[in-house]
C-alpha cells in the first residue's frame, strides 16, 4: 500500500471535489483507488485509478470549486444519525500510562451520562489508534502530558482538509475546561498529530501541562469534558 504526504494531498483534493477517499490518512487503499477512478471517469479519462501527470493536471484544474469536503459531510452525517440515542455513540478515551487515572475518570463520567465509553492506556500511540479503530469509535479523545509546557487541544488539519467534527469538539472542550480552571490558557490548534492521522473516527488530542494537571483534578477534567461532549451532541 502506498503511503505518504502526496497520497494525503491527493485524498484531500478528491474529498474537496466530492469523491470520497475515506479517511484522509496518507494511505492509498481500495477506497482512495475507487474515488480516484470515479474522478477520472467524470472528467472523461480512463478510470484506471493511476495518478499520472494527466490526472494530476485535471485535479489541479478542478480543485477549489467545491466549498465543502465530502469527508467532512460524511463525518457529520454518521454522527447525526446517532443523535437520538447517546448510548449508540461510542467514545474512546486513550492515554499513556501516566494519565490512566484521568482517562478512567473521563470514561466513567461519560458512561454515567449514557454514552458507550471505552478507555485504552498504553505508551504506543500506534497501538492506541488501532484499539480505538477496533472498538469502532465514533469519537476519540487522546490525553497526553505536554513536554514543552502549555496546554493545547488539537483537531486534525492538513492536506487541504479540516475535520469539522474534531474542530467543534475541541472548541467545546476548551470552553468547558476554561470554566473549570479560570485563567488557564487552552490553545486550540489544527494539527497532524500521529493519533489524529491514524484514527478512523474524528479525534481530539488534549495535551495538558503538568501544572494544569495539578490544578485540574481528574473529576474536574472529566466533568468538563463530559459536559462539552453533551453540549456538542445536543447541537448536532
Amino acid at each position: 500500500m502506498l503511503r505518504g504526504d502526496d497520497v494525503a494531498q491527493l485524498q484531500g483534493k478528491l474529498s474537496w471535489l466530492g469523491f470520497d477517499p475515506g479517511k484522509i490518512d496518507g494511505a492509498f487503499g481500495p477506497t482512495t483507488h475507487r474515488a480516484l477512478s470515479d474522478f477520472q471517469i467524470n472528467v472523461g479519462m480512463a478510470g484506471d485509478g493511476i495518478c499520472g501527470p494527466d490526472t494530476i493536471a485535471e485535479l489541479e484544474r478542478n480543485f477549489g470549486r467545491s466549498p465543502i469536503t465530502v469527508t467532512g459531510v460524511r463525518e457529520l452525517i454518521e454522527l447525526v444519525s446517532k443523535r437520538r440515542n447517546p448510548a449508540g455513540l461510542t467514545i474512546v478515551i486513550t492515554s499513556g500510562l501516566d494519565l490512566a487515572s484521568v482517562a478512567e475518570a473521563v470514561r466513567s463520567s461519560l458512561a454515567k451520562d449514557g454514552f458507550r465509553a471505552l478507555n485504552f492506556c498504553h505508551p504506543d500511540v500506534t497501538l492506541l489508534a488501532e484499539l480505538a479503530n477496533r472498538g469502532k469509535a465514533d469519537v476519540v479523545l487522546h490525553l497526553e502530558v505536554s513536554e514543552g509546557g502549555g496546554s493545547t487541544i488539537a483537531y486534525f488539519q492538513g492536506f487541504h482538509y479540516t475535520s469539522p467534527v474534531g474542530q467543534a469538539i475541541a472548541q467545546e472542550i476548551a470552553n468547558s475546561l476554561r470554566k473549570e480552571e479560570p485563567g488557564t490558557a487552552f490553545e486550540i490548534i489544527g494539527s497532524r498529530h500521529r493519533m489524529l492521522q491514524l484514527t478512523k473516527a474524528p479525534c481530539v488530542t488534549l495535551t495538558l501541562d503538568a501544572e494544569v494537571l495539578r490544578k485540574l483534578a481528574p473529576h474536574d477534567a472529566s466533568g468538563g469534558i463530559s459536559m462539552a461532549l453533551n453540549r456538542w451532541f445536543a447541537d448536532l
